[in-house]
């Protein structure tokens, strides 16, 4: 389709003008200072401190922001934030983050659109709290084609890190919790995300990369103490600001006590005029409880791109 012909013809530029992985350096304010070895520290106490670059890109091309961050603010609000401004046509798009206590490494994704160039940086949401932050190896990468078909979400086996997972955030006006517990029963790996739904709301995961006209597939095992109904969704909800239609894909699912993996697929709608939210190539993952109080447990969620004989050829 023409949608992924263009993606395609952007990655090929992109490679055959040599660029690769790039390192960010950061413009820093409010209080940031950059350390001898790259990173950037701040002692937080108020505001709204923030780093920023503005960097080269490709057009029509999917991009991969990643860096390593911690911090000793004790917060459960989503108070660290990814930014990014486009200026063809000009939006502005954020996504959040909950701050994590161990060094941990955290992605968000974008599509460059008709851009060549773009504002990326971080930024955190004024809390009643203060403390450190810490970040590090800031790396902007071209995502290559063949990367759509493997698993999009980072860490889906929760094998990284420890607390909150860095991937995933509250739902709105969610009052369910997540952290990564030791998991001893599953078929491999020694951790696994444990989910406390209390009656509203769940957890969603950062925005992933979609190709329009394509079908995509979420992945996941899970078992609950006793049978329990979740509804997961995959979810347009632009991070430059939604319009017009809502397009999801729906499936409620009874977990039960035994780990079982369960799916969902969905093909991507190409009609921005209903939908223009899937303009951005991006989508998310949320999974919600069915109104009722309960605790499950996940493992090895992916979300990919269906391959088939045209995915597998190139």
């Amino acid at each position: 389709m023409k949608f992924e012909k263009i993606i395609i013809m952007g990655l090929a530029v992109l490679l055959s003008s040599g660029l690769t992985a790039t390192e960010l350096t950061m413009t820093q304010g409010g209080g940031w200072r950059q350390l001898e070895d790259g990173g950037y520290e701040l002692n937080y106490t108020k505001g709204w401190p923030w780093l920023r670059s503005d960097v080269k890109i490709q057009p029509d091309t999917f991009y991969k922001l990643s860096w390593k961050t911690s911090s000793t603010i004790s917060s459960d609000r989503q108070n660290f934030v990814f930014s990014i401004q486009l200026n063809n046509p000009e939006s502005k798009g954020h996504q959040q983050y909950h701050f994590t206590k161990a060094r941990q490494s955290e992605t968000a994704y974008f599509y460059s659109g008709k851009n060549d160039h773009a504002v990326i940086g971080f930024y955190i949401e004024q809390l009643d709290a203060t403390g450190n932050v810490f970040v590090n190896a800031i790396h902007l990468d071209p995502v290559p084609a063949a990367d759509l078909t493997r698993n999009l979400l980072p860490d889906g086996n929760f094998e990284q890190g420890d607390g909150w997972p860095v991937n995933w955030t509250k739902g709105y006006k969610s009052t369910a919790s997540a952290q990564i517990v030791p998991c001893t029963d599953f078929l491999s790996g020694d951790k696994c995300l444990q989910v406390d739904f209390n009656g509203k709301g769940g957890i969603q995961s950062i925005q992933l990369p979609v190709i329009p006209g394509k079908e995509f597939e979420l992945k996941f095992w899970a078992k609950s103490p006793q049978d329990f109904v979740i509804k997961s969704f995959v979810r347009a909800w632009s991070m430059f600001g939604h319009k017009d239609d809502h397009f999801y894909k729906m499936k409620e699912i009874k977990i039960t006590p035994e780990w079982k993996e369960y799916s969902l697929k969905l093909t991507i709608p190409d009609d921005f005029a209903k939908y223009p939210d899937l303009d951005s190539r991006l989508m998310f993952l949320s999974i919600n409880s069915s109104g009722k109080t309960g605790r499950v447990f996940f493992n090895d969620i992916s979300f990919r791109q269906v391959e088939n004989k045209d995915t597998q050829k190139k």
